[in-house]
């Protein structure tokens, strides 16, 4: 074994009452100019949020949710409401909880009935989550993920409520499927507003003439928004999206598509001949008549087989002799529904709109990578390409940020993809109030390991993240009220073997520990040995030594004692415990840390002690 490293120790100094005063005004006059910029940068939202879910009728019922349906007819019957006069927000989780979405939802539902005010954040989001959402890693429909699927007209929104009452929301990562009939329906006599599909993956499967993917025939001021959305038929037959003359002269509804691929209308692809409907950076391509009908229709970079059908700065999908080679130069296999963009030869490759043309270009993909930002064109169509140079390729991220939301029992996450964060996605489920995240990434690999404390069952939860999928590891009961934090994680910085380490208020004298050796974890909570606290642990912080595969832990006790050890990664073993003199100031605060110099690797413990000096 190397020779154990030096410890150097530095106590906090006093800090003069003058320059504490400065500091409490500049503070002051620092956080009332950020309360103001904030009241003006933060939109109105509903004074109450419920929270609700949709899993699958096999699976157990997730946990910190209001309330949890097998269904979305179920979830629409129960809370169809007056979101105005309950002053409420409702959001939808469609979730997998501890089982699959092999076995499709298969109840047709139709929103009717509802009032919202988008306005005044009183309206519907229904998100397809991490899992349960369709990833489009393979650019395809799913038979394993989330998916409305019915024999008949199976997403019906017709809202025939009270004069003036509005149905409004949004509806992300949705795949919607009718075998046997339209697919979905913006209906005409009712009241919406504005209403959102991003993300979402419409078809239709049906082989018969009149098998329309969405119509839209609302005559009142609908305001309808496809983002990042594929609507397709496999079987070319009928339009993909037709507005009806209803909708194009009754009303004052208007439909925007942005970033869209639509694909095997047998007659038009998009029939918005009239009204007030804008397309752009859309593919829309093998449709049989004309993949636009675009009369009074405003149409920018979208990439079709004809010029009238794609308007300004029209993109040829199909320049050569073949359409089907071009099809498949264009996109992956178009035959088999994979509408990702091929390469970087594609004709759809950063040839549409750019943020800065148009705010409304988003700024990720159908599966949450980012797009080109500012004045860069996105690529045409519902995916974005990644030349396999760039950091943001497939799906492994920069860097993640984890957070626990309100009672929900699955911790929140966002991938980092290197201009931007992607959509919001879920880790594995732990157990309702999650109180503490500890999320450290491995040196080694595109790997990281997620800690979860929950205050509800007192269990720490271990779950890693392997570049593309969540998987959970292990939890123990550790049994503390969870107002501070017992637990840490660090890898060793040559091996990638990692160890977890954290207190058990049931053994207040110990420090326990599991460590991960070329992927394999200890099956049972080890002891530290040699090692003995004054008192249950409060905090506990491990940082991994930069010169070899050292880990250095600190535990601060109920004691106010402070402890120090070393984790040698060549031995897997412990050793060099040592404990402060005198006692930290008090144990409710971390008033210590751990760091290490870079190039000596050598070690510093920094703590406030008891005597405030």
């Amino acid at each position: 074994m190397e020779k154990a490293p030096t410890l150097k120790v530095v106590t906090a100094k006093t800090v003069k009452q003058q320059n504490s005063n400065k500091l409490t005004a500049a503070l002051t006059s620092g956080m009332i100019l950020f309360l103001a910029l904030l009241a003006l940068t933060i939109p109105a939202r509903a004074a109450t949020t419920r929270t609700v879910a949709i899993y699958p009728s096999t699976a157990t019922p997730p946990l910190g949710y209001d309330a949890t349906y097998t269904s979305m007819f179920a979830m629409e019957a129960a809370e169809n409401a007056d979101l105005v006069a309950l002053d409420r927000f409702l959001r939808v989780e469609i979730v997998h909880s501890d089982g699959n979405w092999n076995t499709a939802d298969t109840t047709p539902v139709t929103f009717d009935g509802w009032n919202t005010d988008r306005s005044a954040g009183q309206y519907v989001e229904i998100e397809a989550m991490a899992f349960a959402r369709n990833p489009h890693t393979d650019g395809k429909w799913s038979t394993s993920h989330y998916r409305l699927s019915a024999l008949q007209e199976t997403l019906r929104i017709d809202n025939d409520a009270t004069a003036g009452n509005y149905f409004e929301a949004d509806f992300i990562g949705l795949q919607v499927e009718s075998t046997g009939g339209r697919t979905a329906l913006i209906d005409d006599g009712a009241y919406h507003k504005i209403i959102k599909f991003k993300g979402c993956h419409f078809r239709n499967t049906n082989t018969v003439t009149t098998a329309e993917v969405f119509q839209l025939s609302d005559d009142n001021v609908a305001e309808v928004w496809f983002i990042n959305s594929i609507l397709e038929n496999p079987n070319n037959v009928d339009e993909i999206v037709r507005a009806t003359s209803t909708w194009l002269t009754a009303g004052t509804a208007t439909a925007y598509f942005y970033n869209c691929t639509v694909v095997g209308g047998g007659n038009e692809g998009l029939d918005v001949a009239g009204g007030t409907i804008t397309v752009k950076n859309c593919a829309v391509f093998n449709n049989d008549n004309t993949d636009i009908s675009h009369s009074g229709a405003t149409l920018d970079f979208n990439a079709t087989d004809d010029d009238t059908g794609g308007g300004t700065n029209w993109v040829d999908i199909s320049p050569g002799a073949s359409e089907p080679a071009d099809w498949n130069a264009a996109v992956t296999d178009y035959a088999n529904g994979d509408y990702r963009v091929k390469d970087a030869s594609s004709v759809l490759y950063q040839a549409g709109l750019s943020q800065t043309a148009d705010s409304n270009v988003p700024s990720d993909d159908i599966a949450g990578n980012a797009r080109p930002t500012g004045s860069n064109p996105v690529s045409i169509g519902a995916f974005e390409f990644l030349p396999a140079s760039s950091p943001e390729v497939g799906t492994t991220a920069v860097g993640a940020l984890v957070y626990g939301e309100g009672a929900v029992t699955t911790p929140r996450t966002r991938r980092w993809l290197g201009s931007t964060f992607g959509n919001e996605n879920s880790a594995q489920p732990t157990a309702a109030n999650i109180t503490w995240a500890v999320l450290k990434a491995s040196p080694v690999a595109d790997e990281m390991i997620l800690g979860i404390y929950s205050v509800d069952d007192k269990n720490l939860y271990i779950q890693t993240w392997d570049g593309s999928t969540w998987t959970s590891n292990w939890n123990t009961l550790l049994s503390y009220s969870g107002d501070t934090r017992v637990f840490d994680i660090a890898y060793e910085r040559n091996s990638g073997d990692a160890i977890v380490v954290f207190g058990d208020k049931s053994n207040p004298t110990e420090l326990r520990y599991r460590k991960r050796v070329a992927g394999s974890w200890d099956l049972t909570d080890q002891t530290i040995g040699g090692l003995t606290l004054d008192d249950e642990a409060k905090f506990v912080r491990a940082e991994s030594r930069p010169t070899n595969d050292d880990i250095f832990v600190a535990a601060m006790s109920n004691g106010k004692e402070l402890y120090a050890l070393r984790w040698d990664g060549a031995t897997n073993s412990w050793g060099d415990q040592i404990q402060t003199t005198s006692p930290l100031r008090n144990a409710t605060t971390e008033a210590f840390d751990l760091a290490f110099e870079t190039a000596s690797g050598d070690a510093f413990l920094i703590w406030g002690d008891d005597s405030k000096n």
